[in-house]
């Protein structure tokens, strides 16, 4: 009886490690690379946000009758635009 016991306690125990072990090794693979990013010029970024508001500004002017694929056609354009003018990559 009691090797039964040992048997089924073997069985949900194996399982239980198995999902375990990995979600462990995701949360340590998260933190290692925490803060080692390389951060994000601030110039660049005003770039971005001033070339993303126009590309909005610019779906705005549409109007709310304008075609879905219109709009997206349109502010990828503006966007584009604005960024090679600005000389970043879009």
């Amino acid at each position: 009886m009691s090797k039964a016991k040992y048997v089924f306690t073997f069985a949900l125990l194996i399982p239980l490690l198995g999902a375990a072990i990995p979600a462990m090794a995701q949360t340590q693979k998260g933190t290692q690379t925490q803060g080692q990013a390389a951060p994000k010029d601030s110039a660049e970024t005003a770039k971005r946000t001033k070339c993303f508001e126009e590309a909005q500004a610019a779906v705005q002017a549409l109007g709310p009758s304008a075609q879905i694929a219109e709009k997206n056609e349109r502010g990828s354009d503006v966007y584009h635009e604005c960024a090679l003018k600005a000389g970043i990559r879009p």
